[in-house]
């Protein structure tokens, strides 16, 4: 299989090329219209003289009246079965909820939820006290620095 390479000139002229191939299909259908168009009036034409029109009518008539009785019964069907489900959804749902297995997974949940939350509170307060003491620490570890250098420097002026 080989593969034609587009130029620019194929990209920028296959639009246009496309565009008068349809056309001429276009215009090769219009020229059928005319024989299809007698053909079309010679049927019509003897349609019309087979049927009556208060024929068609009571048909049609019938046909509303059974197509109007035919939607309302499938709707009532349809929400008939919208109800049928929504009760057996609604006893799964119960009977899931009930399930000895089901409460004690909610129970599970909540203890964990419940320490989590004391977790929280415990590492938050030690941190809180961490950070005090940290503080407490290097104030006293300046103050025991200072008095250090104090001390050094009133023994240097000691002795010497």
């Amino acid at each position: 299989m080989t593969t034609k390479t587009r130029t620019t000139t194929d990209l920028l002229t296959g639009p246009l090329y496309a565009a008068a191939g349809v056309t001429d299909i276009a215009v090769a259908e219009l020229r059928k219209l005319p024989k299809r168009a007698s053909e079309l009036q010679k049927r019509s034409q003897e349609i019309a003289e087979r049927v009556k029109p208060e024929e068609v009518r009571g048909q049609l008539a019938k046909q509303r009246e059974q197509l109007t009785k035919q939607f309302e019964e499938a709707q009532t069907k349809a929400t008939k079965a919208y109800d049928e489900l929504v009760t057996r959804g609604h006893k799964v749902v119960e009977s899931i909820r009930n399930q000895k297995a089901t409460q004690e997974l909610v129970n599970r949940v909540e203890n964990t939820a419940r320490s989590a939350k004391a977790t929280a509170t415990t590492v938050r307060r030690g941190a809180q006290r961490t950070q005090t003491s940290a503080k407490a620490t290097t104030t006293s570890a300046k103050k025991t620095a200072a008095a250090a250098g104090k001390a050094v420097q009133d023994g240097a002026d000691k002795v010497g």
